[in-house]
This record gives C-alpha cells, sequence and structure tokens, in this order.
C-alpha cells in the first residue's frame, strides 16, 4: 500500500528554504577549496619585460649574480626566488642586446650582482614592491661602475585574477619585470666602452 504524506504550504516553503540554504552552503564551501589551491607558480617569462630596448648596447660580456630572495617567506608571502630572477635577467639581457652575450663564469668583461634585499607584502592587497642592489664591476681592474638600490612596485586588480594568491604572484611579477628594466636602463646609461 502507497502511503502519501501531505504537507501544508508553509512546511513545503520551509522544506524548500532549509535544502536552498543547503546547496548554497555546499556550493560556497566547495568553491572555496577549489579557489584556494588555484595560484600557478611564477615563471621567469613573466619577468621579462616585452618589447624592452635600452638606450645603448655594450659589445662586452657579463656574468650574472643574483643572490636573496626566496620561494617563499615565513608567514607564506610570495617571494622571487634566486633562479626564476636569474633567468629572467639573462634572458632580459640577451634580448635587449644590453650585452653581447651572458656567461656563467671567466672570462667575461663585467660582473653584474644583483641582490634581492625586500618584499613587501601587504597582507590582502594586490600591490608589491620588490627592492633589489645592483652592482656591475668591470673585471679587468675590479672597479665597480654602478652601484645602486632599484626600487620597483607591481599591481594586479580583479580583472587580472579572482584569487588573492594569483593576483599577489601577478603583482610581483610585474615589480620583478620593472626591477630588471630599470636596473639595465641604469647599466645603459652608464660609458663602459
Amino acid at each position: 500500500m502507497l502511503h502519501v504524506t501531505s504537507y501544508s504550504a508553509n512546511t513545503m516553503k520551509k522544506i524548500m528554504l532549509l535544502f536552498r540554504s543547503a546547496a548554497i552552503s555546499l556550493c560556497a564551501a566547495s568553491s572555496l577549496v577549489l579557489l584556494s589551491g588555484c595560484t600557478s607558480p611564477m615563471q621567469s617569462k613573466a619577468l621579462i619585460p616585452v618589447g624592452f630596448k635600452v638606450p645603448r648596447q655594450y659589445s662586452a660580456s657579463v656574468i650574472v649574480h643574483v643572490e636573496g630572495g626566496a620561494k617563499k617567506s615565513e608567514g607564506g608571502n610570495l617571494e622571487i626566488s634566486v633562479p626564476l630572477f636569474r633567468e629572467a635577467l639573462a634572458a632580459a639581457i640577451i634580448e635587449c642586446q644590453a650585452f653581447s652575450s651572458v656567461r656563467e663564469q671567466p672570462p667575461a668583461d663585467y660582473h653584474l650582482s644583483v641582490s634581492l634585499v625586500r618584499t613587501k607584502n601587504k597582507a590582502f592587497t594586490s600591490n608589491e614592491t620588490l627592492s633589489a642592489r645592483w652592482q656591475l664591476t668591470r673585471l679587468s681592474d675590479n672597479s665597480v661602475r654602478l652601484n645602486e638600490f632599484v626600487t620597483t612596485s607591481g599591481k594586479a586588480t580583479l580583472g587580472d585574477a579572482v584569487v588573492g594568491d594569483t593576483r599577489m604572484r601577478i603583482a610581483l611579477e610585474r615589480a620583478g619585470q620593472e626591477n630588471i628594466k630599470q636596473g639595465l636602463t641604469k647599466l645603459s646609461e652608464l660609458n663602459l666602452n
């Protein structure tokens, strides 16, 4: 025998509201779980200035050395890693022809040392600041030709990414890209020939 229970309109409305609330809660929780791990890793190509040309190009070779930085700082704040920054800087030097070649070790005409000394991450913002010390030494006489700090910033908006960690990464990539651009511009303003 089939037993059918009838509910009043008011009771049906309460049941529907309960199901709808449960569905919304489930969707919200699922979205948070999915979005929390959706940030992609930083890549060196994102740090290379696109279409950038230096005012002066040198027919000299350079060794590139980068120090400082990390993959993650304490507290989970994202930072640019040394290998990524070095790879991007070397590629940018070749691409904009700031120097004729980038070498791993001597013989070379110059030694470029970039120390990533500070990255400021402000909680819940998408503005990142990167400071780096740029030092260029001529190897033939160990004379320091450049010794300056370059501080740059980058910004990302909701239009760039919805996930906060991804916006932070994009802002930091933009700060790194601008740091490379400004550092290479300072190098090209020197009279090295």
